[in-house]
């Protein structure tokens, strides 16, 4: 069979290839260390310290991995960066989210008369969006790894039981000085109503520490666990037809739901992850090797129809990564 994701270079896998190396010259800020959202028709490059748009240059791998580690280290506050209006432990005041800028910008945004442009008046200069942390977590975690994603996510969950035990978004903010924008009503931070992207932040579990991606005749998984996680289990997950269930730790990942497809799917691992069990009942049934090994990956082909669950085994003498 065929692995269809591969490609000729001159594709439009060489194509991304040119426009990041080339993004990454033209775009970068080398005195901040960090990318300008864009050029005007004079020349000018526009930077204010855009902390989303970079954490998504890391994210997508735009940036390159010496781009990528200042910018984090720019965000996380390990760097300063002259002129910014906040710095440090600063571009967490909300503690939610990272700030959207961190450089007062009085004459470029989308709404310069607002509140006469003031520093954190509204998201767009110095606000806070929610939905934006699920882009620092991801990077965190290509970049520093699952532990320094944990510490970030556990600052959140612990922001969340303030919020609750507050009695909601508004009790909590009325007595900290945040105004919520939502339903036609301006404001600096972006949590509710219309700000659907704060449903993405739990995705760091499956997106990020499970590692998993859906394909087109199957799916991969890549776990990346914090030291102190033994697994992590992540259930009613509908791929293809089918309702599974995964969890992975540093021996096994298991995948529940798996009978009743007549298709043959391809799941991908990490090279570590070398056989598989078939489970029907809880009870092997079989076992197989990996079909072929590539790019430090095993790839397993499995009919679906071969039993209840699959188990796949790591070769303890192989490393983590």
């Amino acid at each position: 069979m065929e692995d269809r994701r591969d490609g000729p270079v001159s594709g439009p896998r060489g194509l991304a290839a040119e426009v990041r190396t080339k993004g990454n010259e033209v775009f970068w800020n080398a005195a901040a260390g960090r990318f300008a959202v864009c050029i005007d028709s004079e020349g000018q490059a526009h930077d204010y310290g855009f902390v989303s748009p970079n954490l998504e240059a890391v994210h997508f791998d735009f940036a390159t991995p010496e781009h990528a580690r200042s910018i984090l280290d720019w965000i996380s506050g390990a760097r300063l960066v002259e002129g910014d209006t906040v710095r440090g432990e600063e571009i967490y005041r909300w503690i939610f989210a990272p700030l959207t800028t961190t450089r007062h910008n009085p004459d470029w945004w989308s709404w310069p008369n607002r509140d006469g442009g003031a520093w954190g008046s509204g998201i767009q200069n110095g606000g806070c969006v929610l939905g934006y942390s699920y882009y620092d977590l991801m990077a965190r975690l290509k970049v520093r790894g699952p532990d320094d994603a944990w510490a970030r996510l556990k600052a959140i969950l612990g922001w969340f039981g303030e919020v609750k035990a507050a009695g909601g978004y508004k009790e909590y903010y009325a007595r900290r000085g945040g105004s919520l924008q939502g339903g036609n009503v301006g404001g600096n931070l972006g949590i509710t109503l219309e700000f659907w992207e704060s449903a993405m932040v739990p995705q760091i579990m499956l997106n990020g520490f499970l590692g998993f991606r859906p394909e087109a005749d199957g799916f991969s998984l890549r776990p990346d666990l914090p030291c102190d996680w033994p697994e992590l289990a992540i259930d009613h997950l509908s791929l293809h037809g089918r309702t599974l269930g995964l969890k992975a730790s540093a021996e096994d990942i298991t995948v529940t739901g798996w009978g009743g497809s007549d298709l043959t799917w391809r799941i991908r691992l990490p090279g570590r992850f070398r056989t598989v069990e078939f489970l029907k009942s809880g009870r092997i049934v079989k076992k197989i090797s990996a079909a072929f090994s590539k790019d430090g990956e095993s790839v397993f082909e499995i009919d679906g129809r071969s039993a209840d669950g699959l188990r796949f085994k790591a070769d303890a003498a192989a490393p983590l990564k």
